[in-house]
């Protein structure tokens, strides 16, 4: 709806008899809000994504990328007489370390290799450099939480606690209930977040359970089943998107040469305590040649993550064109589109993980509606959990299924959709009367199910939010019953 369109409304609104006067103060402060909101997204969508990322070069890390709070947070005030009494979650962990070092053990004999044969310009030299100092800052920290992991998860909390302290000092609704996977850096997430909410309501009762058990409905990969395989489709689009002619020529002093190096096969090398062989993986799987293609995104893929490093982070993106890291994020965005949300090719490929989610919020949201003790329920896990789960609800820029063969898949890019902390709120509230709404935010901005129509502004009757989401339980079999 066009910002006159709201204008035009107002304006009826302020002309109506008094009798009305009060019901549609209400409607106006929405009007208000959603105009200005409906203003936001035109000024964001004159940049394009390739422009996004010349603006700030490490949001073409995809899903690697740090988490980037709102500038501000909007929050439209709920219907006269509704307060709201219990938060429902789901949040991706914070930033981390590499969860594996393989991409560092296979280009860093390339790079010493290329410099015994004098192949390596200045700048690659630095480059060499400056990946080996990132390889030595993940020693025994693999896919641990950086601290600037711990403190995104500390400001969101806080945030949260902010905009609804009420929620988190009810007498009658004094616990706070976490659910994690057992993967550290998951359980360091939720021990941030907990730490500052229950800095802030002391009295709060916390209860955390961690273990394979709430994997299993949270995130676990034993219940993906894609419908198809697309790695010809991911392959082509490399090929049209990622083009290394000017990364190799800046790097090296011999371009072929260096492109022959690169393309020889790797050789095993004895690996470092826990760490895979140089060129290949334990249990003696070979990895095949690079390509200087290859050879360029794995360098993309190894800095990727240092915009979550803490220290000894240099950039690595800076030695990438904005054209070449446009590319490889575009290529990135699609891989993790197609494996994480529903593409057209693997539209069913995390389907029952999602319902698993959906399951236990419904579950939990009817005793909490129903009249319990929690306040919250929160849960922490993954990107593997998190893209299925707000897929399969159609949230705002998850509703549409696209085909990562025929679509202009600039429509989503993965620093926007699934970066570190990804997180979906919803706000429960209720009247004298007992009705429910819901209000959802994704990534601290309020947020819609595009096919589900609102009750009031972003606010949805919990009746019929709640029949929406188990219309997509249809046909469901929980797996951990049998």
């Amino acid at each position: 709806m066009e910002y006159a369109v709201y204008l035009k409304f107002f304006i009826l609104c302020v002309t109506l008899d008094k009798k009305f006067t009060n019901r549609y103060i209400m409607m106006k402060k929405a009007l208000i809000i959603a105009a200005a909101m409906a203003v936001i997204p035109f000024s964001l969508g004159a940049q394009s994504v390739k422009d996004l990322i010349k603006e700030k070069p490490e949001r073409a890390a995809g899903n690697l990328y740090h988490y980037e709070a709102p500038e501000k947070i909007i929050d439209t005030p709920a219907p006269k007489g509704y307060k709201p009494f219990y938060i429902s979650n789901y949040t991706r962990h914070g930033s981390r370390y590499q969860s594996g070092t393989f991409e560092f053990t296979r280009i860093i004999p390339i790079f010493e290799e290329l410099e015994k044969e004098g192949l390596l310009t200045e700048t690659g030299k630095q480059l060499a450099k400056d990946i080996q100092t990132i390889y030595g800052e993940h020693d025994l920290m693999d896919g641990v939480l950086t601290l600037r992991g711990g403190q995104e998860q500390q400001d969101i909390a806080q945030r949260l606690y902010d905009r609804y302290p009420e929620v988190f000092n009810q007498p009658d609704r004094d616990r706070l209930f976490c659910v994690s996977t057992p993967v550290h850096r998951v359980l360091e997430s939720l021990a941030n977040f907990t730490s500052t909410v229950k800095a802030n309501a002391p009295k709060l009762k916390l209860t955390v359970l961690a273990g394979d058990r709430f994997g299993d409905y949270l995130c676990y990969d034993k219940y993906s089943r894609p419908r198809s395989n697309t790695t010809a489709i991911t392959d082509s689009l490399k090929r049209v998107y990622i083009h290394p002619e000017h990364f190799i020529a800046t790097m090296f002093t011999d371009a072929d040469k260096a492109a022959e190096i690169i393309s020889r096969p790797p050789k095993p090398a004895a690996p470092a305590a826990g760490q895979p062989q140089a060129g290949g993986r334990p249990g003696g799987f070979q990895m095949p040649a690079m390509t200087p293609a290859s050879f360029m995104q794995s360098v993309f893929s190894a800095g990727s993550i240092c915009n979550c490093l803490d220290q000894n982070n240099p950039d690595i993106f800076h030695y990438f064109t904005v054209d070449e890291l446009y590319g490889m994020a575009y290529c990135s965005s699609v891989s993790i589109y197609n494996n994480y949300a529903f593409s057209v090719e693997n539209q069913s490929g995390r389907t029952l993980t999602a319902q698993l989610t959906i399951n236990d919020i419904l579950n939990k949201a009817d005793d909490a509606v129903a009249g319990n003790n929690r306040c919250a329920d929160l849960r922490f896990g993954h990107d593997t959990g998190i893209g299925p789960l707000l897929s399969l609800m159609g949230v705002e820029g998850y509703d549409k299924i696209l085909s990562i063969a025929k679509d202009d898949m600039d429509y989503w890019p993965a620093f926007k959709y699934l970066n570190m902390c990804s997180n979906l709120q919803m706000i429960f509230y209720k009247n004298d009367s007992g009705d429910v709404l819901v209000k959802m935010y994704r990534n601290e901005n309020e947020t819609t199910i595009p096919a589900l129509k609102t009750f009031y502004g972003p606010y949805y009757k919990w009746t019929d939010l709640r029949a929406y989401l188990a219309g997509k339980l249809e046909g469901f079999v929980n797996p951990m019953l049998k």
